[in-house]
């Protein structure tokens, strides 16, 4: 796939065929992957984020710095989920870069090579990158998500929330509701993971009156609407967070 922006062979000799897998932060989620190409021009860098994160890739988001590194290339930073086929997503980015920049090897390096780039195979991804959360990180980030939660509701006017096994129970003045809980982010993060945006509004008679209850315990500061089989939670005090409910 090449996108109207990039054509064959375009970033041949300006796109390092090395990527960098897990030497740096997301920030979006915790638990996420960071990926890094390696470019000589900024313009370019800019162009292969506008690719990557334009394309059908499984990616979280995409970004470009601000300046060069140490070693004088800019960087295309590409956030993805730690997940068992972390491989063949980010496989599907690098086949397409391949006719942007000829049919070279890939490599790549992570905290486990040691400053040593290495071929891109499934079974050096498989040894040498976590693509996998730990138990600890997983309870550490479910700890966090809680305390976010606790937070956000607390600039409601929910008077006493019970949060556990998948359900959220928010309580008002006069009454209560419990929900399915599954997460609560960043929504432009999950708008583009999830496609909300062209998620149909729910108008069954049930989803209706769970919309109408949550907004009244929930108070005129939070906005509640569906999409699909989601109720979607949001706050004029947390524009760029929703909590997703079901």
């Amino acid at each position: 796939m090449i996108s109207e922006g990039l054509h064959e062979d375009d970033l041949d000799g300006v796109l390092i065929p090395v990527i960098s897998i897990d030497e740096y932060h997301g920030k979006i989620d915790d638990l996420s992957m960071v990926i890094s190409f390696f470019l000589t021009d900024p313009s370019a860098a800019n162009d292969l984020s506008s690719f990557i994160e334009s394309g059908p890739y499984n990616i979280m988001d995409s970004d470009v710095s601000k300046s060069i590194n140490e070693d004088g290339y800019y960087q295309v930073f590409v956030e993805m989920e730690r997940i068992s086929h972390f491989f063949y997503d980010l496989q599907d980015i690098v086949n397409d870069l391949k006719s942007l920049i000829g049919n070279q090897k890939w490599l790549f390096m992570s905290p486990k090579t040691k400053g040593n780039a290495i071929p891109f195979t499934k079974e050096n991804i498989k040894r040498y990158v976590q693509y996998k959360p730990s138990e600890e990180a997983k309870s550490e980030h479910e700890q966090s998500m809680d305390e976010e939660v606790m937070e956000f509701l607390s600039h409601t006017d929910v008077k006493n929330v019970k949060l556990g096994n998948g359900k959220l129970m928010v309580e008002g003045k006069h009454s209560s509701a419990t929900t399915g809980f599954v997460t609560f982010s960043d929504m432009k993060l999950l708008c583009h993971i999830l496609d909300l945006h062209h998620k149909p509004i729910n108008e069954s008679t049930e989803t209706k009156m769970a919309v109408k209850k949550l907004s009244e315990i929930l108070g005129p500061d939070c906005l509640v609407e569906t999409a699909g089989q989601f109720i979607l939670v949001s706050s004029s005090i947390y524009p760029s967070k929703v909590l997703l409910l079901k």
